[in-house]
């Protein structure tokens, strides 16, 4: 009986409409976290580190369904490219999404995770914010160990790769600092919103 019915014509429209309305969102969603990474407000510390609000739209994105941030990601780095003022225009862009994607990816992950066990949306969502803390913090800062020197000598906003590594050290702990603080806003504004999504049948 119920797979004859998922066989049906009906079922079969049903379901191409509703994959139609769920991408049409996730373009809006990508769409809206571009025009958000044009809104960014320095991190007093380290003001060349800015805050915005592009990672929400990305993580609700992904708690919509993962797979959609292969449609995502690619879209939302190239609208990065043209806002950004980053001279080589590739390296900034590409750490802005990893970083994005290192908060979204493992706490969605987590919470279908916790969920398939029976855990609540409450406990689930703890874990899967202090999941997506661990990876995205980490993450930046191996990352940022590892390209910023370079990145800052290709630049040319240091002469040598020597004074490169001296900055990017001296600055780590802020750029870490920076990192938990977004995972501490995009994370729960990304849950409550897909939540709230989700009680009123959008997705």
């Amino acid at each position: 009986m119920g797979s004859s019915a998922t066989a049906s014509p009906s079922f079969k429209v049903m379901k191409t409409v509703t994959n139609i309305v769920e991408l049409v969102l996730i373009l809006v969603l990508t769409a809206l976290a571009i025009v958000l990474h044009i809104y960014q407000w320095p991190f007093p510390l380290a003001p060349f580190l800015k805050f915005d609000l592009a990672g929400v739209p990305i993580a609700i994105i992904a708690l919509i369904d993962m797979r959609y941030t292969l449609v995502s990601a690619p879209i939302f780095w190239l609208g990065s490219v043209l806002l950004t003022s980053d001279p080589t225009k590739v390296v900034g862009p590409t750490m802005k999404i990893v970083a994005e994607l290192a908060t979204a990816l493992p706490l969605v992950a987590t919470m279908h995770v916790l969920s398939r066990r029976g855990a609540g949306i409450k406990t689930s969502s703890v874990i899967a914010f202090a999941s997506a803390l661990i990876c995205r913090v980490g993450l930046m800062s191996l990352l940022n160990y590892l390209v910023t020197p370079y990145w800052l000598v290709w630049a040319g906003w240091v002469k040598s790769l020597e004074a490169g590594y001296s900055f990017t050290v001296a600055y780590l702990p802020f750029i870490a600092l920076f990192n938990a603080i977004v995972v501490c806003y995009v994370a729960p504004l990304s849950v409550s919103i897909w939540a709230s999504l989700k009680r009123l049948r959008i997705i």
